[in-house]
């Protein structure tokens, strides 16, 4: 009985210190986002607040960058580099490769980078208190409970406050990570929607009948991709970190050369037209602009 005990507490204390870096995490988030008062800051304060995760904060992180004017002093190379870093931690958790105690260390240091060039761009000093908060947050993950930490997955939900009872944090962790859903916010039309689906008999067949298809080509790509590594060599890894430096460069390419695409009215065309648009890396191209995959923290403004 006192072997159990002690491995009760031992686990209590594990997911206390998780809730603690979460919570440290997202008030650092937070705090950097008041700081710059920029619009693009007070709708990352916005989106931390209401984060739980890990790879939703890197979400609300990467927003903020991309949101965020060009830093002079910020050498292109390096921004890559820091982009490859957030990417681990959102792309890292969907793929299930990436554990608890490396995604807080990835974040924490994407962070601290990003507080530190964006702040001197604005000739603010970088508060004591505030970079103190995240050099605890580094020791809390590297302390005794880390080994725990690391049977984690980075995506383990927690910290302070509760999910809406119909919400896209309820759904299963494979949905969300198939569909990329993880910091998703439903409006009250679409809670209302979720709601039905949830308690109405059947009303989910056709949905769920989606997300296995869904699923189903996931797998096919991992089995393919798993075949590329075994002829070539490379670790899965290896493979995804060559993803992940690809995307940063079409990331910093969509920052620095936006398209803008303007409509002209005529006297006989419509006033209003709807667009259905879709990501090069959605598994199912079946969600238009507005519905629920369209509204994932990763897909506006181009910064998915």
């Amino acid at each position: 009985m006192e072997g159990a005990t002690d491995g009760t507490r031992h686990q209590v204390s594990a997911e206390a210190a998780a809730d603690c870096v979460l919570d440290s995490l997202r008030q650092l988030l937070c705090t950097l986002g008041s700081v710059l008062a920029s619009p693009a800051g007070i709708k990352c304060s916005q989106d931390a607040k209401e984060a739980r995760s890990l790879p939703a904060l890197g979400k609300a992180l990467k927003k903020l960058w991309f949101e965020t004017p060009m830093i002079n002093e910020w050498d292109t190379k390096e921004q890559v580099l820091w982009l490859c870093r957030v990417l681990a931690v959102t792309e890292g958790s969907r793929s299930g490769v990436l554990s608890f105690y490396g995604g807080g260390l990835l974040l924490s240091d994407a962070l601290g980078v990003f507080a530190e060039v964006s702040l001197a761009e604005l000739d603010i000093p970088l508060d004591e208190a505030w970079v103190s908060e995240a050099l605890g947050v580094q020791q809390v993950l590297r302390g005794h409970n880390w080994e725990q930490f690391q049977q984690w997955p980075s995506d383990r939900r927690g910290g302070a406050g509760r999910d809406p009872l119909v919400s896209a944090a309820r759904l299963p962790s494979a949905l969300k990570r198939a569909l990329d859903l993880e910091g998703v916010k439903l409006s009250r039309t679409q809670a209302a929607g979720l709601g039905v689906a949830f308690f109405m008999p059947g009303s989910m067949t056709l949905a769920l009948g989606g997300v296995g298809a869904a699923l189903l080509i996931r797998k096919a790509k991992e089995h393919f991709t798993q075949a590329a590594q075994e002829e070539g060599g490379d670790t899965q890894w290896q493979v995804l970190q060559t993803q992940w430096l690809k995307h940063a460069h079409t990331l910093l390419r969509r920052k620095t050369c936006p398209i803008e695409v303007r409509y002209v009215c005529g006297r006989q065309d419509p006033k209003t037209i709807k667009v259905s648009l879709y990501s090069v890396g959605d598994p199912l191209c079946a969600l238009p602009v507005g519905s629920l995959g369209s509204l994932k923290a990763s897909s506006t403004g181009g910064e998915s």
